[in-house]
């Protein structure tokens, strides 16, 4: 399956210093990854023209009470809004299975129609990167250190616990075969050595 080409939006990206709080565009400004403060910011959904909104969580809600500071504003798209609760517990007994196998037919959906699609879990930084890291290995191609450059990338903040990493490292086997490219069992502390450990290597000039 050919790749799809992954990029930050400007629109959505976050201002510096304000990384943890904003959402940002991982897949051709069709997916778009953030913490749970992105669901409730109208302004952002608006203008992200975001159709539908993917809860992660042990007890998601079934809506978010959305920050409207001017109503009018809206035209009336804030109802147009659907929301799919999703649940998953951040912990090292939870599996992603089902989550992802969810998400994924949902995101695919919404793929086909041209919809926009916000995925989010409490904090952006473990369980909903964790689903979106499977779907681009599934759905996109994407090797586990790929995928994994592609939203550490655009949302620095992004850090699946360990129990997550090791479910992902068996999930890229599952779905490419050989040897998998991650050969740690949880990603560093600090974000530029996370960014180190799956940035793709450099072509060297010939």
């Amino acid at each position: 399956m050919a790749k799809k080409k992954v990029k930050g939006s400007k629109d959505a990206a976050p201002a510096k210093g304000q990384s943890d709080s904003a959402a940002v565009c991982i897949l051709d400004d069709f997916l778009f990854l953030g913490p749970a403060a992105a669901a409730s910011n109208a302004a952002f959904l608006t203008s992200n023209a975001i159709s539908h909104v993917i809860s992660i969580g042990h007890d998601p809600p079934t809506r978010l009470e959305l920050r409207i500071p001017d109503p009018n504003s809206l035209a009336g798209k804030a109802d147009e809004l659907q929301y799919h609760r999703l649940r998953l517990v951040d912990s090292a007994g939870a599996s992603p299975e089902e989550c992802v196998k969810q998400a994924a037919e949902i995101l695919e959906r919404c793929r086909a129609q041209k919809k926009r699609v916000l995925l989010h879990c409490s904090a952006g930084i473990s369980r909903s990167p964790t689903i979106i890291v499977a779907y681009l290995m599934r759905h996109h191609g994407m090797t586990l250190k790929e995928a994994l450059y592609a939203v550490i990338s655009a949302r620095p903040a992004v850090s699946p616990n360990p129990h997550f990493i090791e479910w992902l490292r068996e999930e890229e086997i599952r779905v490419h075969g050989g040897e998998g490219t991650l050969d740690v069992d949880r990603l560093p502390a600090k974000t530029a050595d996370r960014l180190a450990l799956v940035e793709p290597a450099k072509e060297v000039a010939g």
